[in-house]
C-alpha cells in the first residue's frame, strides 16, 4: 500500500513538471544556436528563473523556491546545461579569429547543478506544441486524405482541381524562378559595382532552413559591407541579448501560445522531438 502510495506521488510529482515545462516552453522566449551541428533552443538560468516567477507564481513564492523546481527540471531531463567554448577560425583574409560554440557542459559534476546565472546556458530537450499546430496538422492530414481520393471524384470536379492546381503550379514555379533570377542579378549588380565591398540581397533568408516559413521573408532586403562567415558569426556571439547569453538572435519560440500542447523529456543530450 505504501509502495503503491509512493508510485502514484511520483507521478503526480512527473505530471507537474510536465505541466511547468510546457508552459515554460510556450511562453519564454529562447536563443537558437546549432548544438553538435543540431539546431537548439537555449536560455541562461537566470532567464528561467525569472519566467518561473512570472508564469508560476501561484507555485512558487520566492526565488529560492524557483531555482529548486528550475533543478527538478534538470534533473528530470527537460533541459540540459551547456557551455559556451571558444574554437579558433582562420578568416579569408587569414586573420585567426576566436568564435563561440556552444555544446554541452564536459565536466560530469556540473551537469545536473543549476545556477541562477544570466552566462550560464541551458538547452531545451523537451517539446511543447501548441494548439494551433495540432490544428493546422488536422488540416494537413484532411487534405492529403482528400487528395488521396480524388480517382473517386465525380469527373466534372476532377477536371477542375486538375486546372487549378496545373495553372497554380506552373504561376509559382515562374515566380520562384523570376525571383532568384532577380535577387542573383542585383547581388552581382551590387557586389561587382562596389568593387567587391558590398553585399545586396532581396529576402537574405528565403534558403535559410533554420527558421520558419515567415521568418524567411523577413527582411525583404539587406545592404551592407562584405564580411568572412566566420567573422560575422563570432561578433553575433559576442553580441547577446543584455544577460550575458552571447547568441545570434533572440527570438519567441515558435510554439508561444497559451494553449496548451505535449512533450516528453528525453534522456540524450540532444534535442529531439517527440
Amino acid at each position: 500500500m505504501g509502495e503503491a502510495s509512493a508510485q502514484e506521488q511520483q507521478q503526480r510529482t512527473l505530471k507537474d513538471l510536465k505541466r511547468a515545462a510546457r508552459k515554460l516552453r510556450l511562453n519564454m522566449p529562447t536563443k537558437e544556436k546549432k548544438v553538435m551541428d543540431r539546431p537548439a533552443q537555449y536560455f541562461s538560468g537566470g532567464r528561467l528563473v525569472d519566467f518561473i516567477l512570472k508564469e508560476l507564481g501561484d507555485e512558487v513564492s520566492d526565488r529560492d523556491q524557483a531555482v529548486a523546481l528550475a533543478t527538478q527540471l534538470l534533473r528530470s531531463r527537460f533541459f540540459y546545461r551547456a557551455e559556451f567554448a571558444e574554437r579558433r577560425v582562420k578568416s579569408k583574409d587569414g586573420e585567426i579569429k576566436t568564435k563561440k560554440k556552444l555544446q554541452p557542459v564536459q565536466d560530469q559534476r556540473l551537469q545536473l547543478e543549476f545556477l541562477d546565472d544570466p552566462k550560464t546556458p541551458y538547452v531545451w530537450l523537451f517539446t511543447a506544441y501548441s494548439m494551433k499546430q495540432y490544428l493546422l496538422s488536422l488540416v494537413v492530414l484532411v487534405v492529403v486524405g482528400l487528395l488521396t481520393t480524388i480517382p473517386v471524384w465525380p469527373q466534372a470536379i476532377r477536371g477542375v482541381v486538375h486546372g487549378i492546381a496545373w495553372y497554380t503550379s506552373m504561376t509559382l514555379l515562374i515566380l520562384l524562378l523570376t525571383l532568384f533570377l532577380v535577387r542573383y542579378v542585383a547581388h552581382l549588380a551590387v557586389y561587382y559595382g562596389s568593387g567587391r565591398t558590398h553585399d545586396f540581397w532581396i529576402l537574405p533568408n528565403i534558403n535559410d532552413e533554420t527558421i520558419g516559413v515567415l521568418e524567411s521573408f523577413k527582411p525583404l532586403y539587406s545592404y551592407g559591407p562584405v564580411t568572412d562567415d566566420d567573422e560575422e558569426d563570432a561578433d553575433d556571439d559576442n553580441k547577446g541579448d543584455g544577460a550575458g547569453d552571447g547568441d545570434e538572435k533572440t527570438k519567441k519560440n515558435n510554439n508561444s501560445s497559451s494553449a496548451e500542447g505535449e512533450g516528453e523529456p528525453k534522456p540524450a543530450p540532444a534535442k529531439k522531438e517527440d
